[in-house]
């Protein structure tokens, strides 16, 4: 079980046909910058892969220099839902197996607090496992050549690299749904095939959503479930700020309507239902439907399964599939019944345990947009102005707060800005322009005739963003 991917730098000239993610080398050390690399990005998207982007590390060079060298590159491709790795490989680089290790985790540490939004992990053969410690960041993704699946180590790995011949060839050990899920994870929403709102779980809630050891082992709340569907069940309900009751478990095999689906672990039935309680499931990382009557349930109810649990019966992975597909998992595969509504179209994940500036003030006449408060990452705000009319053109103010101690205790942040055609298509405005919080006010005049404005962010910080319409 599982899906092929492969991990490619200069060496190789094209993405296999046969790919469903893809790692890209982009940079070594503190300035190698692999050539056309960005070209093997383009072209794995075009196959619909989920994308990893890694850094090869050299562990004799200050990790600081090495991840701005990666940091500059990534910034012009990185979207949501992808994945960052560092490779940890030493060899001959003339330092200690322990100041590999400290310099290891410093980029870890520094590739983390830079994209919080994204999974960051590290990649290293079996060799170095055992010789380094147990920080692999996010995930780890190991390098043994034996049986796909079956790497020689005892920890929780995520991808398995089985082969070099002819390719570096790797495994994740279950589907592209779940695999999309997980690289979703630090972010907050995604339409599905079919149309629905699909909410992956958002950053604050990413360490719900992993599996981690001791995730199987069977608990009673309300009823029966494995200790990581408790943990992500609760995590919903902080978002919703109130509790669910479980009326039917996992692991129950009694009840022929479920057709299989609670046969396995990650699959519950709660009350109460509506839109507020299937949002707040799916940003813990469910899969999550109202069950009604109308769709042939008497009793009505939340039908949830927790995505990428892996000891859920097949009849839910098959409903997993649906989730994604934007359907909703009955007999007939119709559509799926939740519509994120457009106040929650922007969601912002963490909030630091600092308040943010203040809003920006512009001129008094101008018709404002509500602002919206964001972290770092991805942020995506409608063109329209708040009296729901549309906008032809007008003017952008941005007002952020660097969290302190980061980009080396200077305040000023790196911001890419792109615009959304009527469309869908998405394309580059602005590639980089510094934001400093000395100067926290900027203005710029937005083209005409685009749907949506989304911007990223370099660094921690945090802030508003809000305009005017001069239409």
């Amino acid at each position: 079980m599982g899906i092929k991917g492969y991990d490619v730098s200069d060496y190789q000239q094209s993405i296999p046909d046969d790919a469903q993610f893809v790692f890209v080398k982009v940079t070594e050390g503190r300035g190698h910058i692999q050539d056309n690399w960005r070209a093997k990005v383009k072209e794995a998207r075009a196959q619909g892969c989920v994308i990893g982007y890694y850094h090869f590390g050299r562990s004799d060079v200050p990790p600081a220099q090495e991840f701005d060298n990666f940091r500059r590159e990534v910034v012009k491709e990185l979207r949501a839902g992808e994945l960052l790795v560092y490779d940890f490989e030493p060899y001959n680089q003339d330092v200690s197996a322990a100041t590999a290790t400290t310099r290891k985790n410093e980029f870890l540490r520094l590739m983390k607090d830079a994209f919080p939004g994204h999974r960051c992990g590290m990649y290293t053969n079996v060799d170095w496992w055992t010789r380094t410690d147990d920080n692999h960041g996010d995930f780890l993704w190991i390098a043994d050549y034996v049986e796909p699946g079956k790497p020689g180590i005892r920890a929780r790995w995520m991808f398995h690299q089985y082969t070099e011949d002819p390719i570096d060839t790797n495994l994740y050990p279950g589907t592209l749904a779940e695999l999309r899920a997980y690289a979703g994870g630090g972010t907050t929403g995604t339409t599905a095939a079919g149309g629905g709102t699909v909410l992956l779980p958002v950053n604050g809630y990413l360490a719900a959503a992993a599996w981690q050891p001791g995730d199987g082992e069977r608990v009673t709340y309300g009823k029966l479930m494995n200790v990581r569907t408790r943990r992500m069940l609760q995590a919903a309900e902080a978002i919703l700020g109130r509790k669910f009751r479980v009326t039917q478990g996992s692991f129950s095999t009694g009840v022929s309507a479920s057709a299989g689906t609670h046969d396995g672990g990650g699959v519950l039935d709660l009350v109460p239902l509506g839109y507020d309680e299937v949002k707040a499931l799916r940003r813990a990382g469910f899969a999550a439907w109202n069950r009604l009557k109308a769709d042939g349930f008497p009793d009505e109810h939340i039908h949830a399964i927790a995505v990428g649990d892996p000891t859920m019966s097949p009849s839910a992975k098959d409903q997993v599939d649906s989730f994604f597909r934007g359907r909703n998992a009955l007999r007939g595969q119709g559509p799926d019944n939740f519509r994120l509504r457009e106040a929650d179209r922007v969601l912002t994940g963490i909030h630091p345990d600092e308040p943010p500036p203040a809003a920006p003030t512009p001129e008094e006449d101008a018709e404002m947009f509500a602002p919206y408060e964001f972290t770092s990452g991805a942020t995506t705000i409608p063109l329209e102005p708040s009296n729901g009319g549309a906008m032809k053109w007008g003017s952008l103010y941005f007002a952020f707060k660097v969290a302190e101690g980061d980009n080396n205790n200077k305040p000023v942040a790196s911001v890419r800005i792109e615009l959304q055609h009527d469309d869908g298509r998405w394309s580059l405005w602005k590639p980089n322009f510094e934001q400093t919080v000395d100067s926290p006010r900027w203005v710029a005049v937005l083209p005409d005739g685009y749907a949506a404005l989304r911007f990223y962010t370099n660094v921690r910080c945090h802030g508003y963003v809000t305009g005017k319409s001069n239409a």
